[in-house]
């Protein structure tokens, strides 16, 4: 090691990559060719395509939550360990690996409430939105249920129960 001091080193080493290879565009040709090589040959090997479709599906989830939340993985695992795994809204289980597990937040201050189902969210966001109109909802819901007036269309109950 040309430095003893390794932070030294890796500065020598940023400014000799820097030099050497950042702008060649013939290195740049190379690893391309090299990596698409040697994705094409692995691909083929069950292993190798398992662990590099579970690596792009973390990359994806990462990129996706610090990109619109600002958030990096570990913060979305706090939250999610924070919940106990469960959804605040329903308490059903969460999977924080499913895309049906998402971060909530507040569309006007863009604060993060929490982690939960896609479903769930969707309810926030309707119940947000006609904030002003949820009691009369609720009162309609409930007037449906106890009114013994004859319904105008009866549903097929094998398609409603299913």
């Amino acid at each position: 090691m040309p430095y003893k001091d390794p932070e030294k080193h890796r500065q020598h080493n940023r400014e000799r990559y820097h030099d050497v290879y950042k702008h060649s565009k013939d290195y740049k040709q190379e690893r391309k060719k090299y990596a698409q090589q040697y994705h094409k040959e692995h691909w083929a090997i069950p292993e190798y395509r398992e662990r590099e479709a579970a690596r792009r599906k973390l990359t994806q989830r990462k990129t996706g939550i610090k990109y619109r939340y600002g958030l990096t993985i570990e913060d979305f695992f706090n939250l999610y360990k924070a919940q106990d795994g469960a959804c605040p809204i329903c308490g059903e289980p969460l999977n924080q690996e499913s895309k049906t597990t998402v971060v909530d937040h507040d569309h006007v201050t863009g604060k993060i409430r929490g982690v939960v189902h896609h479903k769930c969210n969707t309810a926030i966001g309707y119940v947000e939105r006609f904030r002003d109109r949820l009691q009369a909802i609720l009162e309609y819901l409930d007037a449906g249920e106890e009114s013994n007036k004859p319904l105008l269309y009866v549903v097929n109950s094998a398609r409603a129960n299913g």
